[in-house]
């Protein structure tokens, strides 16, 4: 399913269905690993950015990042893969979507069990 989301970056309904079966499967330590492997972090960012505007992915991509960043070594990718500006402008561009105020809470949550990605999220602001 990476292919299609590499090749359809902009068809918003390829990435809305992708991204909501990845959300599913990144709820099992298992296929969180595989999605990682897979590299799927890096498209799964760059639809993020382009789709900014389409809440209903904003939503999907945040409960995959939410369920990856439970992982330390995940968290260490999301903050190198640059994920918290993105995230920044998703809550301010959603601002008054409340369940995807609560993924975003849930990101930053768990990316700030390392005291130096508080420091990252406090200067963010």
């Amino acid at each position: 399913i990476k292919q299609p989301m590499e090749n359809y970056i902009y068809n918003i309904d390829i990435q809305d269905t992708i991204c909501g079966a990845l959300w599913n499967l990144s709820m099992h330590d298992k296929n969180s690993d595989l999605i990682i492997e897979l590299g799927f972090l890096s498209i799964i960012k760059q639809s993020m950015i382009t789709h900014i505007n389409h809440i209903d992915l904003q939503i999907s991509i945040c409960g995959i990042l939410w369920n990856l960043s439970v992982d330390d070594n995940n968290i260490d990718l999301i903050i190198e893969l640059g994920f918290l500006s993105i995230i920044k402008q998703s809550m301010i561009t959603h601002i008054n979507h409340i369940d995807l105020q609560i993924s975003i809470c849930g990101i930053l949550w768990n990316l700030s069990v390392d005291d130096n990605n508080i420091d990252l999220i406090i200067e963010l602001g």
